[in-house]
């Protein structure tokens, strides 16, 4: 009973830290198939990476956009400068530490995509100090009177607003190394991080910083990779539905039952934000307004919302079958 929990609540664990929610992280299914103290130092190394990825993305939201707007105000522009020099010192950090981790060694699945993921983490957290070190200079300049540098400044710090998007992909893809190869688990996983990918690359587009060509094609791609990872998912949670239907030999623990059905409405929530995207690249290769993607951000918001529901009554169920396991 207490591998079906794990299996089965694996994803929401996974879902509920995406989405911050403090839950920490059960032992998913896939850890199972090696030794207890290479789980250990898997799961530490996925807590390590994802929270330097949060340390790292988490940099830019205390910067106030708006104190560009008006580089005659020295208060205002002081107070930035302090802003970018905390962020710089916060995301320099989070770099530091990613770099100093060792490669992840091992020949399994799950070790090739959690050795990636640690190195596209610290590509990551290296870009985005690097992009805080460039507006530094920039505002540096604006200071100095350059109104060049101004609108400079503007263009770095819009196209880096994604980088909090980008990093929930980042922490997505690393979960997924601790997830069984081949479960629905894992592919909705990965969907969610298709998900974010399709976003991040449309928020440039949003506040005018990218061409319309290159964005919709970003998006498309995503919107394809989450097409397929839910194609995918739902196949093999009918497989997993039809062997525990067989194990238990067709009376199946409530709580389980109930759990595949919530596992099933978060494939079809997760669909439905998929169209969402798909409609975000229509009107981006259409060539509208571009603040009109606003609408469907506020949409994929709802659907997420209602995905976190789901994510907490798939918890609690979990907790019942390890209490009846015990």
């Amino acid at each position: 009973m207490l591998r079906k929990f794990l299996t089965a609540t694996g994803v929401a664990m996974v879902l509920a830290a995406g989405a911050h929610s403090g839950v920490a992280l059960a032992r998913p299914a896939a850890v199972q198939a090696i030794d207890e103290a290479r789980a250990e130092a898997a799961m530490a190394r996925v807590e390590t990476v994802s929270g330097l990825v949060n340390q790292s993305s988490s940099s830019l939201a205390g910067i106030n956009a708006r104190l560009l707007a008006n580089p005659d105000d020295a208060e205002g522009m002081r107070a930035l400068s302090e802003s970018l020099e905390r962020a710089r010192v916060q995301a320099a950090d989070a770099a530091a530490k990613l770099q100093a981790l060792p490669a992840w060694k091992g020949d399994t699945d799950g070790d090739r995509l959690l050795d990636k993921s640690t190195k596209d983490a610290t590509s990551f957290a290296v870009s985005t100090a690097a992009a805080i070190t460039e507006l530094q200079r920039l505002v540096n300049a604006a200071r100095a009177g350059d109104k060049a540098a101004v609108r400079q400044g503007v263009v770095v710090l819009l196209r880096n607003l994604s980088k909090m998007i980008e990093g929930q992909a980042l922490n997505a893809r690393s979960r997924a190394a601790l997830m069984t190869p081949g479960s629905s688990d894992r592919e909705m996983t990965f969907t969610q991080a298709n998900l974010y990918d399709g976003v991040a690359a449309a928020m440039p587009y949003l506040y005018g910083q990218v061409d319309a060509s290159s964005t919709a094609g970003k998006v498309r791609q995503a919107q394809a990779a989450a097409q397929e990872t839910i194609a995918v998912g739902r196949k093999r949670l009918d497989a997993e539905i039809e062997a525990d239907r067989l194990e238990f030999k067709g009376a199946p623990p409530q709580a389980l039952t109930k759990t595949h059905q919530i596992q099933t409405d978060l494939f079809a929530s997760l669909a439905r934000s998929v169209e969402i995207l798909g409609g975000m690249a229509d009107k981006i290769e259409a060539g509208g307004e571009r603040t009109a993607l606003a609408q469907d951000l506020t949409a994929m918001k709802a659907e997420e919302d209602k995905q976190q529901v789901m994510v907490r009554e798939q918890i609690a169920l979990g907790a019942q079958m390890v209490r009846g396991a015990r």
